[in-house]
C-alpha cells in the first residue's frame, strides 16, 4: 500500500475542509480514500516524473479522474427509519 507521507502538504486535512465530511465519518473515509487513488495514481510528481503507484511496480499508467470515479460504487438506497411525531403548536 502506498502512503502519502508528508504532513500538511495538500491541506486536505485542513480544519475547514473537514466540517464539509464530519456529518457522517464514512464519507469523510471515502474522501480521503479517493484523494489518496488520484494522489498515488493519477498525478505524476516533479521528482519522480511518475505517480508512485508507476515508480512502486504497482500500475503501468497514469490514471484519469474518470477512471478514478467510475471505481466508486453506486450508493445503496436504505430504507430509512419511522419518524417522530411532532406535536401541532
Amino acid at each position: 500500500m502506498i502512503v502519502k507521507c508528508r504532513s500538511g502538504a495538500s491541506g486536505v486535512l485542513s480544519r475547514s475542509g473537514v466540517g464539509v465530511f464530519l456529518r457522517k465519518v464514512e464519507n469523510y473515509a471515502h474522501a480521503i480514500a479517493l484523494h489518496f487513488m488520484y494522489y498515488n495514481f493519477g498525478r505524476i510528481h516533479k521528482t519522480l516524473r511518475v505517480t508512485p503507484a508507476m515508480e512502486a511496480g504497482v500500475s503501468g499508467r497514469v490514471w484519469s479522474l474518470e477512471e478514478i470515479a467510475a471505481l466508486v460504487r453506486d450508493p445503496v438506497a436504505r430504507k430509512r427509519g419511522p419518524y417522530k411525531n411532532r406535536e401541532a403548536d
